[in-house]
């Protein structure tokens, strides 16, 4: 697996994020929960998917490991958000992780296998539909195109 990073690593040409301003994310800066706020997608599924489903949430732990549910209906405060992410996890059995192959550059392990590899940025200032504050994800070029914003819940 690691020459597989290793390859992954050297061939990891993003494609800007484009917002004005943002910075790239490390593994402090992402912990906590998140609401998708877009995702854009060219990969042939992903769009029908989030039309079904619109409502998701990840949660980053400090420990890199990453808890995500996607629903068709949005849930009604942050603790039946964190009840459903803690649910869902107990029951799907798949372990996903973040391993920063650099500033910015977070590779996804699914089960400890490459999942995704993308480019993630906290936005400094509003910029259309991206708030301060938001997460920006994009695929690395070469993969199909894939854009999230991502928006971290009050406490």
């Amino acid at each position: 697996m690691r020459s597989v990073i290793a390859t992954l690593a050297a061939s990891a040409v993003v494609a800007a994020a484009g917002v004005a301003s943002a910075e790239p994310c490390d593994a402090a800066s992402v912990v906590g929960t998140w609401s998708l706020v877009s995702v854009q997608a060219d990969e042939p599924g992903v769009q029908a998917f989030y039309e079904r489903a619109p409502y998701e949430w990840m949660r980053f732990k400090a420990d890199g490991s990453v808890h995500y549910v996607a629903s068709t209906r949005d849930r009604a405060n942050r603790a039946e958000i964190e009840a459903t992410l803690d649910r869902t996890d107990a029951q799907d059995g798949v372990d996903y992780v973040i391993q920063w192959l650099d500033t910015g550059i977070m590779l996804m392990l699914r089960d400890g296998q490459p999942f995704q590899l993308g480019q993630c940025q906290i936005a400094e200032a509003d910029d259309g539909p991206v708030r301060a504050g938001d997460l920006i994800y994009t695929n690395v070029e070469g993969m199909p195109s894939l854009r999230r914003i991502q928006r971290r819940l009050a406490d």
